[in-house]
């Protein structure tokens, strides 16, 4: 008899911690359901956006930002064609390199290894302040 209240007991609180994960999985989809109510869906506009070519490019850093300035080198070898300069935040910048990586990676993984050609570093001087720019050879 005594072996018996055990086996009751054991199935008793085997039934109370199903109840207890089954509550647990109905909030943890309760609060899943909310989640995907709240979440935004955002329309992408592109219309009027240029998409450009940049043979260099120079990377900077501000007190509170990244600026980003690409360009292409001209036939006159003293001359540099700045086409864009983007400025972003340090969490910005952290996050594009994250998500190149990850891009480069997932290539190579496909394609093989990526061979890079050599940078040059060009400078420049515009207004008494010289800039670096790295360049296809």
């Amino acid at each position: 008899m005594r072996s018996v209240e055990k086996l009751g007991v054991r199935d008793m609180g085997k039934e109370s911690k199903d109840q207890e994960f089954k509550q647990e999985r109905s909030k943890e989809s309760e609060s899943n359901k909310v989640e995907k109510s709240t979440k935004r869906k955002i329309r992408i506009v592109e219309e009027g956006v240029k998409t450009l070519y940049s043979g260099t490019y120079n990377i900077s850093l501000g007190s509170d930002e990244v600026l980003f300035v690409f360009g292409n080198r001209s036939l006159d070898p003293s001359v540099m064609r700045i086409e864009s300069k983007i400025a972003v935040s340090l969490e910005t910048a952290k996050c594009m390199a994250i998500s190149l990586g990850n891009l480069i990676r997932r290539y190579e993984a496909s394609n093989g290894p990526m061979g890079v050609a050599s940078k040059k570093i060009v400078s420049t001087q515009d207004n008494n302040e010289e800039q670096n720019f790295m360049a296809q050879s």
